[in-house]
């Protein structure tokens, strides 16, 4: 099995304003994002077959940690959906 670096690096970060609400507590933070992470397909009304979502790390640019949402097209479709960032951001 060959692994395929650039793509596992490619996604787009979902990064909900919910950090502040939630008092900065990341128990509660992770168990919130899980739950938009299932709930992504009926957000963005897409099929659940054409994406993977997945929690990440990701960093300010301070070099601090904080979870957030990672979405890609999955590679084996031929229909790609449009992961606007800004768009992802309203819904």
């Amino acid at each position: 099995m060959r692994l395929d670096y650039k793509y596992n690096k490619d996604f787009t970060p979902i990064e909900p304003d919910i950090y502040e609400k939630l008092n900065w507590d990341y128990d509660l933070i992770v168990l919130c994002l899980e739950y938009i992470r299932t709930e992504i397909h009926t957000i963005l009304e897409t099929e659940s077959d054409k994406i993977e979502t997945f929690l990440i790390s990701f960093s300010n640019f301070l070099g601090q940690n904080y979870p957030a949402i990672g979405i890609r097209n999955k590679s084996d479709t031929e229909d790609c959906i449009n992961l606007d960032f800004l768009k992802l951001t309203k819904k």
